[in-house]
């Protein structure tokens, strides 16, 4: 896993509301590949939570690039009932800028291929995009076991990466 910063980026950029520093942060072996990341917030009595997992193929792209790259999806929730679903590209640059729509297209288990819309963080990472309909996928996500991702990267056109997400069904407690 890198750093926990990252998922406080990550969880406060996608459910519009800050995470206080990375002290707090518990990271804990979740559901099958799934890590998940729990920080409590003082203010709203409850804890921002966060579950990650990595893909399982990556792509090596050309130069600065080289080296190997993978995708993440990440889950988040924070103590204030915000929600969301990131990607993230561990080498490289996702292709979306506010003027030209983006989205991956996505396949859940053996049912049809669909795409969803995905939008700039508010940082405008170059590596991470959130998914729009980041609930929606969050649906469809929990009842799957494998899942591929079709995402446009630049100058690499549009791997495919696959991830094992199988666990998300019985981990209700753990789940964001």
């Amino acid at each position: 896993m890198q750093s926990v910063a990252l998922l406080l980026l990550l969880a406060s950029a996608s459910t519009q509301a800050p995470m206080s520093g990375a002290r707090d942060v518990q990271v804990q072996q979740g559901p099958g590949k799934w890590h998940v990341l729990r920080q409590p917030d003082p203010i709203r009595g409850g804890d921002s939570l966060a579950m990650v997992v990595e893909s399982e193929n990556g792509h090596d792209f050309a130069w600065p690039y080289q080296g190997g790259s993978k995708l993440r999806l990440w889950l988040a929730r924070n103590a204030a009932g915000g929600e969301g679903a990131i990607i993230e590209l561990t080498n490289g640059q996702l292709v979306c800028s506010p003027s030209i729509p983006c989205s991956a297209l996505v396949r859940f288990d053996e049912r049809p291929a669909r795409r969803f819309r995905l939008g700039l963080m508010e940082d405008f990472s170059p590596n991470r995009l959130r998914i729009v309909d980041g609930e929606e996928f969050a649906r469809e996500l929990i009842s799957a076991h494998r899942l591929v991702v079709e995402v446009t990267v630049f100058r690499e056109g549009t791997p495919q990466f696959s991830f094992d997400v199988s666990g998300l069904d019985v981990a209700s407690d753990q789940r964001p």
